[in-house]
């Protein structure tokens, strides 16, 4: 009876104030690491402290994480473990070279990244891995020359992009992309993108093709070659009223724009103020004893960056089966080409992150090589039956195939039927994701 009495006793106020004290004890933050101090609940402020990494012991619940000021040198995989909330993480003002790749996979929650003021030199494309809800990064005023193309991809929520100040020469067409899919569909959520003093002569076409959501692009400060390679860049600009901004110095008393550097005729004039007529390239002059004395047919051709988007291999490729009721059948293959302009990307974030929800609207051409036999058949088929075209709708997919095949049945408009029944379509994997109706 004695041992029933002392563990029923459940109304003690010792027995109750242990039990608080339990329950009590995972809410309670990790303590402020000593060379750093903490002026808000979830905030870390660790500048000045000759630091040379993150300090340990960081509270796992720490949002706001600011380490400028320091001797940091390189960034490595297990500096920020742990730290899923964490919102802004301040690393300017270091001596940062070198970042490792997946640095900062785990910060899923991270929104700002400020690098500023560092010595960075070359950015791969892994090292802003799982960086999904990051919304502005700066990376300027650092020493890079190089970006691996696609070295943003995966950062699906980024708005801001600070580039100013650093050794940029060139840029790839692919530098910009946020998201890929299926390594054939690229898009860009950048608002914002600082470009200004850099090194940039040119910007190779397609450099700003996917970055359809752009408010404002600094280009100023920027030795611009001014000659044919950039007229394509006078043509954006005029499609894109007002994107293309110039700084206007604190004092208000001067406005700083793109301006030429080259050639000499048009130095210090502003890039956007020129005709494209006045963007012209100098013809290449050939000495030979071949060459008619006043024959101007090669300095009349214009030269041209090579740009090797025509090279790039098909998305795929479609293969139509047809018959009719009376018995024709006919083949045809096709090769889907690149997409051409009217293709769109859109997509939105999910509330996990690295998830998003996209819609792909695919323009492209089809490129079919038919034989006289392939074409006499497919003559029978379609041309015979039908003043107007023929359109097929797609239905549904045929479970019974090897390869993935859908059904097409004709659609009516009053004309005369042709009888085309069962046509089959078997498109390569990718663009059976947003096939449509077909129309002959």
């Amino acid at each position: 009876m004695l041992w029933k009495r002392e563990t029923t006793v459940t109304g003690s106020p010792w027995v109750v104030a242990v039990l608080s004290l339990m329950m009590a004890l995972p809410l309670v933050p990790h303590a402020c690491p000593g060379t750093c101090s903490c002026p808000g609940p979830r905030e870390v402020l660790c500048t000045f402290s000759h630091l040379t990494s993150a300090p340990g012991g960081l509270p796992r619940d720490t949002q706001h994480l600011n380490l400028g000021y320091n001797s940091i040198q390189a960034l490595g995989v297990s500096e920020f473990t742990g730290l899923r909330r964490l919102e802004m993480l301040m690393l300017h003002g270091n001596d940062i070279q070198s970042v490792s790749p997946g640095a900062f996979y785990n910060l899923r929650s991270l929104r700002i990244l400020k690098l500023s003021h560092n010595k960075l030199r070359t950015l791969t494309n892994s090292i802003f891995e799982g960086l999904s809800s990051l919304v502005r990064l700066h990376l300027d005023h650092n020493t890079i020359e190089f970006i691996e193309p696609f070295s943003f991809s995966g950062l699906t929520s980024l708005i801001l992009l600070n580039l100013e100040g650093n050794r940029l020469r060139d840029l790839h067409p692919h530098t910009f992309v946020t998201l890929s899919f299926l390594g054939n569909f690229w898009g860009s959520n950048l608002n914002y993108l600082h470009l200004s003093d850099n090194q940039l002569e040119y910007l190779l076409p397609g450099t700003l093709q996917y970055l359809n959501k752009l408010e404002a692009l600094s280009l100023h400060g920027n030795p611009w070659a001014c000659d044919c390679n950039l007229q394509w860049l006078l043509q954006w600009n005029d499609k894109n009223k007002g994107v293309i901004k110039c700084e206007k110095e604190r004092s208000g008393t001067r406005v700083n724009c793109a301006m030429c550097s080259s050639p000499q005729s048009l130095n210090n004039n502003h890039l956007f103020q020129l005709s494209a007529s006045q963007l012209s390239c100098d013809g290449l002059i050939l000495y030979s004893p071949l060459k008619l004395r006043e024959s101007t047919v090669w300095q009349d051709t214009d030269s041209d960056i090579p740009y090797t988007k025509d090279l790039e291999p098909p998305l795929g490729h479609l293969t139509f089966v047809l018959s009719d009721s009376h018995g024709n059948m006919a083949y045809v293959d096709c090769v889907v080409k690149r997409q051409t302009e009217g293709t769109t990307m859109s997509w939105q974030n999910l509330r996990f992150p690295g998830q998003v929800v996209l819609n792909v609207t695919l323009m492209s051409l089809l490129e079919c090589e038919i034989d006289r036999e392939e074409l006499q058949q497919l003559w029978r088929l379609v041309a015979y039956y039908y003043e107007g075209p023929a359109i097929l709708q797609r239905g549904l997919r045929q479970e019974n195939s090897s390869r993935d095949t859908f059904q097409y049945s004709q659609e009516s408009q009053g004309l005369p039927s042709p009888g085309l029944k069962s046509p089959q379509v078997q498109p390569s994997k990718l663009t059976q994701r947003k096939a449509k109706d077909l129309k002959f």
